[in-house]
C-alpha cells in the first residue's frame, strides 16, 4: 500500500534538495508516470516498455518533468509480448529463456537488478541458479509437495482457544534442497487460519511455502511475504485476457494458432488501450 505515492513524493523531495533523480515507472498503471505529469496512454511517449523490448537505450526515453532535477523513464500500457506454446506445456517450461534476457537487459542499460518476484513458475533450479550467479535477490512461491507437507505438519496446529472472527497468518523460518537444487535454501512457511475457510468447511489450516535468497536478519519473514505480495499486475492482466478475451485455438497447426493468438493479444491490447 502506497509505494507508488511513496516512490514519487520521495524522489521528488530529493528533486527539491537538488539531487538528480531518475523515476523508473514499469507498471502499465502509468500511475507513477501521471503523478510526474506524463500520460502513459501517450502514443507518442516511448518508455520502459520499448526500453525491454531492446528498441530504445535508456537515454533515449529519460523525460524531464516540471521539476529541474527529476527525470521519468515512463510507463507505456503495450502489451509486451505473448508466446504461445506447443502442446499441454508446464508453465515452468521456457521460463528462465524468457526472463533471463530481459534482466540482463536492463542490467545493461538502467543498473543492476536487485530483487525478482513470481509465482512458482519461476521457481526452477536453472532459474534461480543464474540469479544467484548475478547476485540478484529473489522471492518464489514453491509448489507443495509430500516432503515440503512433512515438513509443514508440525506447524499446522491452531492455539488454544475459539479461533476469532478476522484472518491470521504465521510464517516459519525453514531450509530445504529440492530435488535438483544445487544448494540448501531458506523457505517460509506461511499458514493461514481464514474464518472464510471454516466457513466454507475447510477446517484444516491453509498453508504455502516462499523460497528467497533475502537474508532473514536483513528480510524478516513478515516483510518478505509483504515483498511477495507486491509483486505487480500482471497476473490480473493474465487472469483478464483469458477470461474475457478467451482466445480459440482450434487449428490442428501450431502456426495458425499462433497468428490467432497474436490476434487475440493485439485485440486486448486495444481494450486496455480504449479503457484508458
Amino acid at each position: 500500500v502506497g509505494k507508488t505515492t511513496t516512490a514519487v513524493n520521495l524522489g521528488a523531495s530529493l528533486a527539491v534538495a537538488e539531487q538528480r533523480v531518475l523515476l523508473v515507472d514499469l507498471d502499465p498503471q502509468g500511475n507513477a508516470s501521471t503523478g510526474v505529469g506524463m500520460s502513459p496512454g501517450d502514443e507518442d511517449v516511448e518508455g520502459s516498455y520499448e526500453l525491454l523490448l531492446g528498441e530504445v537505450e535508456a537515454a533515449d526515453v529519460i523525460y524531464e518533468t516540471e521539476m529541474p532535477y527529476m527525470h521519468v523513464i515512463a510507463a507505456t500500457q503495450d502489451l509486451v509480448g505473448a508466446w504461445l506454446r506447443k502442446g499441454n506445456a508446464s508453465s515452468q517450461r521456457g521460463a528462465a529463456e524468457f526472463a533471463l534476457p530481459i534482466i540482463d537487459r536492463l542490467e545493461r542499460d538502467m543498473g543492476q537488478v536487485v530483487d525478482v518476484r513470481g509465482d512458482a513458475a519461476f521457481a526452477v533450479p536453472r532459474f534461480m541458479d543464474a540469479l544467484d550467479d548475478r547476485c540478484v535477490k529473489y522471492v518464489f512461491r514453491i509448489k507443495r509437495n509430500p516432503r515440503l507437507d512433512r515438513l509443514a505438519e508440525p506447524y499446522l496446529v491452531r492455539p488454544v482457544g475459539r479461533p476469532p472472527l478476522h484472518r491470521r497468518e504465521w510464517c516459519y523460518e525453514l531450509s530445504y534442497q529440492a530435488e535438483g537444487w544445487s544448494t540448501a535454501r531458506r523457505v517460509v512457511l506461511v499458514v493461514v487460519d481464514d474464518p472464510q475457510d471454516r466457513y466454507m468447511g475447510q477446517l484444516d489450516l491453509r498453508y504455502f511455502f516462499l523460497v528467497t535468497t533475502h537474508n532473514a536478519s536483513n528480510m524478516p519473514a513478515q516483510e518478505l511475504l509483504d515483498l511477495y505480495r507486491q509483486r505487480g499486475t500482471m497476473e490480473t492482466w493474465i487472469g483478464e485476457f483469458k477470461r474475457d478475451v478467451a482466445p480459440r485455438l482450434s487449428s490442428p497447426r501450431l502456426a495458425e494458432n499462433q497468428a490467432t493468438f497474436g490476434l487475440f493479444a493485439l485485440a486486448y491490447q486495444l481494450l486496455h488501450l480504449a479503457r484508458t
